[in-house]
């Protein structure tokens, strides 16, 4: 099944003030590899399971 290319978000947050910056910039370069490996897979498998009943 054919559901468009994948996007990641990545999200960091700290309660020191002065490790934010670094933490914003790892998430920013995380984020960016991780989209990049994501490109690739464009189709998914897809497995669905039914079951009926009747009387």
């Amino acid at each position: 099944m054919y559901q468009g290319a994948p996007d990641a978000t990545v999200d960091v947050k700290t309660s020191d003030p002065f490790r934010q910056p670094y933490a914003d910039q790892y998430a920013e370069q995380e984020e960016k590899d991780l989209n990049d490996e994501l490109e690739d897979y464009k189709l998914y498998p897809v497995v669905q399971v039914g079951l009926v009943y009747r009387f």
